[in-house]
């Protein structure tokens, strides 16, 4: 999808154009979304002309269970709770292109508590638009293998390099539902705008020494396998 085909995407649910009338009973909203996705780097050629890895992938899950109470028929304001994790290993082993064998293995796991506003319109009586402007805190834990070279023995050693990290920021969220019935719907949404604060420390465990890391983050997120699919209910 093209930018300007997500950002038209956002604009209306902002603008909020109602074309049919919503249930005027519907005070509280109930859901749950799950997101994965898996990416294999191994054979990208713009990558493997520089990095040439055996094993080069990625792994991301996200579960996320949200409640809301209604201010109006089209505004909600709620928290979401969630736990995420990611992780990647890269490996590549000596040849005739590579000298040094590797291997770094990225973990990190965590919750999120997240509150948020809800702007809903609808496009049909099946179909609703809605955008979350969401205020997110997260705790994380990162657990890492790294692999180095042994100038003695000229093994591989495989260090630790672990460390905690306190994130915050904003996110907006741009969705559809497509309702079921009067109560129950199916939500996808896709995290298009997020801008975060992290501060990582080192944890006790850590075999390589490093200085906290304190950073902003800025995303306009362009992967569309990022869709988040869940249900909702209202009453």
């Amino acid at each position: 999808m093209k930018i300007k085909g997500i950002l038209l995407f956002t604009i209306l649910g902002i603008i909020g154009i109602n074309c049919y009338s919503q249930n005027d009973n519907n005070k509280y909203l109930l859901g749950v979304s799950i997101n994965y996705s898996h990416d294999d780097l191994t054979n990208n050629r713009l990558i493997s002309n520089y990095n040439p890895y055996d094993i080069n992938n990625s792994n991301t899950f996200e579960l996320n269970g949200e409640f809301g109470y209604g201010l109006s028929p089209k505004t909600f304001i709620g928290i979401e709770i969630g736990y995420l994790s990611n992780s990647s290993k890269q490996e590549r082993t000596t040849n005739e292109f590579v000298q040094n064998s590797g291997i770094l293995n990225i973990k990190s796991s965590g919750i999120s508590l997240i509150p948020k506003y809800k702007f809903m319109t609808s496009f049909s009586e099946k179909i609703l638009f809605y955008t979350d402007f969401k205020l997110a805190f997260q705790y994380l834990m990162h657990e890492n293998v790294v692999s180095q070279l042994n100038m003695e023995s000229m093994e591989l050693v495989y260090l630790n390099m672990n460390g905690n990290e306190l994130k915050y920021g904003l996110a907006i969220n741009p969705g559809l539902i497509f309702k079921i019935n009067n109560k129950l719907g199916i939500k996808m949404d896709y995290s298009l705008i997020e801008v975060y604060n992290s501060h990582i420390k080192q944890t006790d465990d850590n075999d390589i020494a490093f200085e906290d890391i304190n950073a902003w983050d800025y995303n306009l997120n362009m992967k569309l396998s990022q869709f988040n699919f869940g249900i909702i209910i209202t009453w």
